[in-house]
Order: C-alpha cells, then structure tokens, then sequence
C-alpha cells in the first residue's frame, strides 16, 4: 500500500497542471473485516499524497460498520472527506458529533436506488452537518451513479439545485 500511494503521488505531481483535483476512493475503510491495525496505518500510508501540490478528496461509501474509524479516516491529510450519509441514515446521529471542523462531501444522493431524495430530508441534513460545526459542506451522490439510469441520475444531482430554498 506505501508503493501505491508513492506512485499515485508521483503521477499526481506528473499531472500538475493538468488537473484541479483527485479523488481517492477508500470504499472498505469502514468494513468488519478489515483489520484495525490497517486502518491506524491510512494516515501514514497516505502521506505521500498529502504533500503534493492538487486539491485532495478521500471518499468512502457503503455502510460504516466501525464509526470509531472515522478519527482515522478524517486523519488522513485531504482538502474534503467525503461520507456516504444516505446508507447510513440510521448512524447519522452519531457521525454528525465528529464532524466539527471537518471540510465534508456529504453524500445525501442514494446512488444504489431510482426513488428520488426529499429536498426537505437533504435540507435536514445539511442543517445537523452545520449545527455540529462541519468546516464546509459540498452535497454530492453517496458514491458512483454507475448503475442507475442516467435520466434519474441527472434527476438526483438537480435535486440539489433546491436545496436550501424554500423550495421542495
């Protein structure tokens, strides 16, 4: 894992210019069976990445079985750390506690569903994410919209274009 994140810093720093940002997908940070020893070890093992010179997002997705790896997830030096909330819903009470000062990518889009989000539930959201002190919000999908339809994927990101409005 140390040999993937310095030859990922090293093409970073070889795309500088070329791109504004990187997202780096971490979709199992959160699963049983991978070992906390592992999981004490991402900051470390991310450090290359964290020197260079582009905007860094660290995201993950699926259900967060070990919410106590969050301190680690967050630890890892990225611009935004994104959550996926809506597979999480019934946890959201206590991941908002632990987002103080956090730079967030909220992921309030379901991408493994049709049935299109409230505005009023993301603006709930949105509204707890900013009462526990979040640094900044950026809404975005829960993960990748691959396997959705693209008419309601592009349904789903218009969604947001109300949130915060009065408009539900």
């Amino acid at each position: 894992m140390m040999d993937y994140s310095q030859v990922l810093s090293e093409t970073i720093d070889d795309l500088k210019g070329t791109l504004d940002t990187i997202e780096i997908h971490e979709p199992s940070m959160f699963e049983k069976r991978i070992k906390n020893e592992l999981i004490t070890k991402l900051p470390e093992i991310y450090s290359p990445i964290s020197s260079t010179k582009i905007e860094k997002h660290v995201i993950t997705y699926f259900e967060m079985s070990h919410l106590e790896r969050l301190e680690n997830f967050f630890s890892i030096k990225a611009d935004f750390h994104g959550i996926d909330l809506s597979e999480n819903l019934t946890k959201v009470a206590k991941i908002y506690p632990r987002l103080k000062g956090v730079r967030l990518i909220a992921g309030v889009l379901n991408t493994r569903t049709t049935k299109l989000e409230k505005v009023s539930s993301i603006n709930k959201v949105l509204s707890n994410i900013s009462e526990h002190g979040a640094k900044e919000v950026v809404l975005s999908n829960s993960s990748l919209m691959d396997f959705i339809p693209e008419m309601i994927a592009v349904k789903k990101i218009k969604l947001l274009n109300k949130v915060g409005g009065d408009k539900n």
